[in-house]
């Protein structure tokens, strides 16, 4: 039997298996930047397999919640059945992984939150359709770069090229909403008029990525990192933070341009405080496109825990194909990443990170751009590399897909070895 479960994809009334589509040399497109058959194939399998994903949990959600659905969000089912068929739309959406997420745990969700939350995405998205929410329970929503807060109902109309949303709070306040596209090439849109008590959310923009930061109550708190004194930043709290994220942005943009296309997986960003002047960063499987990280002042820092993010976001769609590891080596290994015992899949997890981040100041180096710290910083990587590495790749418990994305990764550090550029 194979080790690699199949995969379904295409609209309905037809389908192709991950054999069809996905040889071995598409799958290590996942390993690193240009591994494989490149940014292009892993960009595109990507959005083949999760949207494949979305609409198996989209459908079953419509399914198993449909009175809540008929009765509280009339018009709403039609929208996001729309939006599951369209062969084109991005289906990498946090609240798509919040609803993967009781799916697949049986976690109690409140499942009419994120649908609503959904709805307010695919409509902003240009998905024609009017449609209505109530909500039990005050919820927070997001619509591009503006969020309302103890939203309790809401209207939307969409006719694909423009947006009118008006939601209403708790305390009785009515607030509005009017987007419309500008593009002739496809229907995204801007946001043009608010009106009533919305919060504007940071917008960081670098020519190639967009990213939205985001309050914590939009996240579950497993995105907090393991230590007990982390803590998300308050929205008091965020000053230079979105000048820093920029920078760097920017950062890969001109010194490691190789990652463009590798961090753009990434859509919205939580910042967590610094306690003492130091950095963490974590991401979930359920929060899709989003990674909590210290936001400093240092490019180059904030350059690799936005590597190191989005290398985990890709390992966790690169699950979708089926298991890295086959579960017959059930012990615990120290990883050096959180000074602590992890399983093996967890192992291979920060290996693919760690290798990631390597390449990513290997590429400073090689352009003669590294900044202060670079080789310091690479040799302390190499450290922690060196722990990790020997439980991931004399392993025999890696499946097909396991190697596919521990091997090409493995090669380019041993390059790197050879090239005397890590230690």
């Amino acid at each position: 039997m194979s080790d690699v479960s199949p995969v379904e994809f295409g609209g309905e009334g037809r389908s192709a298996t991950l054999s069809d589509i996905a040889p071995d040399h598409l799958l290590q497109a996942f390993a690193h930047p240009g591994s494989g058959a490149g940014a292009l194939a892993l960009d595109g399998l990507e959005r083949i397999l999760f949207s494949a994903h979305a609409r198996r949990v989209i459908h079953a959600v419509l399914e198993n919640a449909a009175a809540d659905v008929t009765n509280r969000m009339p018009g709403l089912e039609r929208v996001l059945r729309e939006w599951c068929a369209s062969e084109t739309a991005s289906h990498w959406s946090r609240p798509v992984g919040a609803l993967w997420r009781g799916c697949e745990t049986g976690e109690v969700e409140d499942v009419p939150s994120k649908l609503a939350e959904l709805g307010l995405e695919v409509s902003f998205g240009g998905v024609s359709g009017d449609w209505e929410f109530r909500q039990l329970d005050p919820i927070s929503v997001r619509i591009g770069s503006y969020m309302a807060s103890n939203v309790v109902s809401g209207c939307v109309e969409c006719d694909g090229r423009s947006l009118r949303c008006t939601l209403s709070t708790l305390r009785g306040d009515g607030l509005s909403l009017t987007a419309r596209s500008t593009s002739s090439v496809d229907a995204a849109m801007s946001v043009d008029r608010v009106e009533g008590g919305w919060t504007r959310l940071q917008l960081v923009q670098s020519g190639w990525a967009k990213l939205v930061l985001i309050p914590s109550d939009l996240v579950g708190t497993e995105l907090l990192p393991s230590y007990a004194e982390s803590a998300f930043q308050s929205l008091s709290e965020r000053g230079e933070t979105g000048l820093a994220l920029a920078d760097g942005l920017r950062f890969i943009e001109q010194s490691a341009s190789k990652f463009v296309p590798w961090v753009s997986i990434l859509r919205e960003v939580v910042p967590l405080r610094s306690l003492g002047g130091s950095l963490a960063s974590s991401s979930s499987p359920w929060d899709c496109g989003v990674a909590a990280v210290t936001v400093t002042q240092k490019g180059a820092a904030v350059a690799e825990m936005l590597v190191h993010e989005a290398s985990h976001q890709h390992f966790f769609v690169a699950k979708h194909l089926g298991r890295l590891e086959d579960g017959s080596d059930q012990r615990q290994y120290y990883s050096p990443m959180v000074s602590n015992n992890r399983p093996l899949e967890k192992m291979i997890l920060a290996y693919h990170a760690l290798g990631n981040m390597v390449i990513m100041h290997s590429e400073m180096i090689r352009a003669d751009l590294a900044v202060s710290g670079c080789h310091e910083r690479m040799s302390a990587l190499g450290v922690r590399l060196r722990l990790v590495e020997p439980v991931v790749l004399r392993s025999t418990a890696l499946t097909r897909l396991g190697q596919a994305l521990v091997r090409p990764l493995a090669e380019r550090v041993e390059r790197l070895r050879e090239d005397r550029i890590l230690t």
